[in-house]
């Protein structure tokens, strides 16, 4: 609940006191005009009795006739008409209790003239004041009704203010403490709330800084204090908040502190500089390169050995995109160009950290240049001959295994060609060993002059060679062709005694009858013995 609300509903809930006693006073005085009303009447009725007695009284006196007056033998001329005419009809004599009677009789008759002369004179007046009493009956239900709901939010808002976990603390004009609620009291170390509550804040808070903030001096709205417990010694960290709290012309009343307990968050912050601060020399110190990026790519930390490893000062790293993407815990090699156009390769590993409050990833970048390398030529060397730089029969099935498997789902034919060096045994038994690599090495040069980078070449025997060719032509007799002119031409350019020859023989691979290389191999080397033993005039 916003603390002004709070505040004010408290104050409401206060002022509820004395709406109770104008309350109490108004119905009490709305309670009297009927017995105001009717104590006028009965003052009047006495008034007319009053009256009537003493105009009686002048005729008669102890049973004597009263006939001696002027105008003799008839009542008094002083005497009510309707008196005077009862008189004539008794002879003008009468006795005392007939005179009683008459004056009954007389009396109930004037008082009956008299009260309906009263009811119609006071009747509209009694209208108008029971008309003013259901008014003022149904003012006093809503002041009652109001009343109990000032009551309720009272409740409701010291309910409120006991139960926040955050301390609050509200003075008046004056620097008194008008309340605090059990929160603020805990965080001010126990204190006794009678003891705070009504007294001036420098009295009894005794923590300046506070003090300072709700009397408005220090010009801060928010400030974080070090309290300590009066108990047992142990200090607290207080976020305090204050605002200015006005009446409705704008005057300033008071003042209103939040308190939140901020001692945890102080030590975790605490305890993350303190790793940031082990985390920054460990990095510097690290002999592979390190960098701390943010989760938008920017490199917000590096050491010595990442600039050494991309080659660039600090100017061209810190702020700027790494250039490559960054996971949690993710694991692979980077290629990174140097300036001077040089490549290097590193193993990347990120994990998450925090920098400086926020989310980041700690990236080590280890130089692995010479490793991948000597990997690559290792794993060359397995795939590849070393006499002929060609694949090696290894190599060779390998790859073409992978063809096999992509000219079946695409529906491609490809060719297998099958190549024998003639005459190698006599190469080595006439001029050594040293001339046959040789020959083999012409001969592996002149294939990779007759057929296309996409074909796949190999030496997969002592004098024997293999080509998988990608997407062949139509006739296939003229990739023989193909390799014997340029078996001619390696025999114009080298210097040799002899000439070189080969058998060349090949198949077709067709994906509707599926089979492995080796059946393709074996396949070729039938069509290339055949062709070997027609060139030498053999069956």
């Amino acid at each position: 609940m916003d603390v002004r609300a709070v505040i004010f509903l408290a104050a409401s809930a206060a002022t509820g006191s004395g709406a109770d006693a104008l309350t109490e006073e108004s119905s009490g005085i709305i309670a009297l005009i009927p017995y105001l009303v009717i104590t006028i009447f009965v003052a009047i009725v006495i008034a007319l009795l009053l009256s009537i007695f003493a105009q009686s009284k002048s005729h008669f006196k102890g049973g004597v006739a009263l006939t001696q007056l002027p105008g003799g033998g008839g009542a008094p001329a002083a005497v009510a008409p309707d008196l005077e005419i009862a008189f004539q009809k008794l002879g003008g004599k009468a006795d005392p209790e007939q005179m009683m009677t008459l004056f009954s009789q007389e009396l109930e008759k004037r008082v009956a003239k008299t009260a309906q002369e009263l009811e119609s004179k006071y009747s509209t007046v009694l209208e108008e004041k029971e008309r003013e009493l259901e008014v003022a009956n149904h003012e006093f239900n809503i002041v009652k009704e109001k009343h109990e709901q000032a009551v309720a939010e009272k409740k409701h808002t010291e309910a409120l203010v006991h139960s926040i976990s955050e301390g609050l603390i509200v003075v008046n004009d004056k620097g008194e403490v008008q309340l605090l609620n059990p929160a603020a009291q805990k965080l001010l170390g126990g204190r006794d709330k009678d003891g705070i509550v009504g007294s001036k804040l420098n009295e009894n808070l005794g923590e300046e800084q506070l003090v300072s903030m709700l009397q408005g001096s220090s010009g801060d709205k928010e400030r974080d204090i070090e309290l300590q417990s009066q108990s047992d010694a142990t200090k607290k960290v207080v976020r305090a908040s204050s605002a200015v709290i006005e009446d409705e012309s704008g005057k300033t009343i008071g003042m209103v502190s939040v308190l939140s307990d901020i001692t945890a968050r102080k030590e975790s912050e605490e305890a993350l500089r303190a790793s940031e601060t082990r985390l920054r020399r460990i990095i510097e110190t690290n002999a592979d390169g390190m960098l701390v990026v943010d989760n938008d790519g920017i490199i917000r930390f590096h050491n010595q050995a990442a600039e050494e490893l991309f080659d660039r000062p600090a100017s061209e790293l810190l702020g700027l995109p790494c250039g490559f993407p960054v996971g949690s815990d993710e694991r692979k090699e980077l290629t990174i160009a140097a300036r001077d156009g040089s490549t290097r390769i590193a193993e990347m590993h990120s994990v998450d950290t925090q920098w400086e409050g926020e989310d980041a990833f700690l990236v080590s970048l280890r130089d692995v240049t010479e490793t991948v390398r000597m990997r690559e030529e290792l794993q060359r060397l397995s795939l590849s001959d070393e006499l002929t730089g060609l694949y090696n029969r290894r190599g060779f099935t390998t790859l073409a295994d992978q063809q096999l498997r992509i000219a079946n789902e695409a529906g491609k034919r490809l060719i297998v060609v099958f190549v024998d060096l003639d005459k190698m045994k006599d190469i080595n038994d006439t001029l050594g060993h040293p001339e046959g690599d040789r020959a083999l090495k012409a001969v592996g040069q002149a294939l990779q002059q007759a057929f296309r980078a996409s074909d796949i070449i190999g030496r997969i025997g002592g004098d024997e060679f293999a080509v998988l060719v990608v997407n062949p032509p139509e006739q296939g007799e003229t990739l023989l062709e193909e390799v014997e002119r340029n078996m001619n031409v390696r025999n114009a350019m080298d210097n040799r005694q002899y000439d070189l020859t080969v058998s060349v023989g090949f198949t077709r691979y067709d994906p509707a009858q599926p089979c492995t290389i080796d059946d393709l191999l074996k396949q070729a080397d039938e069509a290339m013995y055949e062709q070997k033993r027609a060139k030498h005039g053999l069956a």
